[in-house]
């Protein structure tokens, strides 16, 4: 249970990367040096940081990275003056898999209030269906590495109307990603307790 509970290290600092990396070239497209030398600068440290940050892991950000990182990335946006559907293309991942997670354990636990849903944890999240799918640590964050980087990809090739078009495109991409995945874990976790069940050995 431990296994499924517990965040796959290196992820949110690979992800990270990634995003810092984009919005760097994306600041040098509108000449921001401010904002270049900013990314470039935190993608440089998360890169040395991510060699002790993958599986077997030595030491991780946690939940004061998290918010620093969040942090850097929405300011950098606005000082760089990405555009919202830009920045939500870059982040689109991250922010389906919460939307997807806060409607499954909405509509699994019922709870009375928001501040109560968000204090219900589970092996819900996309990392999690991975592991259910046996996939390793390693595979796990180069997984989701590839992903970001292919529909952030999107947001830099894209600029005018076209990126409302991409918005749209990446943001049914990242949703078909994550309940297609979820439903193999889910199908994968049944086949694997039915396999483990006493009555299976009596079974024809």
């Amino acid at each position: 249970a431990f296994k499924l509970t517990a965040c796959s290290p290196g992820i949110i600092e690979s992800n990270s990367l990634v995003i810092f990396l984009l919005i760097f070239i994306i600041a040098i497209r509108f000449s921001s040096i401010f904002s270049s030398t900013i990314s470039i600068s935190a993608a440089g440290g998360l890169a040395v940081f991510l060699i002790f940050a993958l599986p077997p892991q030595k030491i991780m950000t946690g939940s004061a990275g998290k918010t620093v990182y969040g942090f850097l990335i929405c300011v950098l946006s606005i000082i760089t003056d990405t555009k919202l559907s830009t920045t939500i293309i870059l982040l689109a991942l991250p922010i389906i898999d919460f939307a997807y997670v806060i409607i499954k354990r909405y509509i699994t636990y019922k709870p009375k209030s928001f501040k109560e849903l968000l204090r219900i944890n589970g092996p819900d999240h996309f990392h999690h269906q991975l592991i259910k799918l046996g996939l390793t640590r390693i595979q796990i964050v180069l997984v989701e590495m590839t992903i970001t980087l292919l529909l952030g990809s999107l947001a830099i090739l894209t600029t005018g109307a076209l990126t409302y078009f991409v918005l749209v495109l990446v943001l049914a991409i990242s949703i078909g990603i994550i309940v297609l995945i979820n439903i193999r874990a889910s199908k994968k976790q049944k086949e694997e307790e039915k396999e483990e069940s006493p009555e299976s050995k009596y079974s024809y």
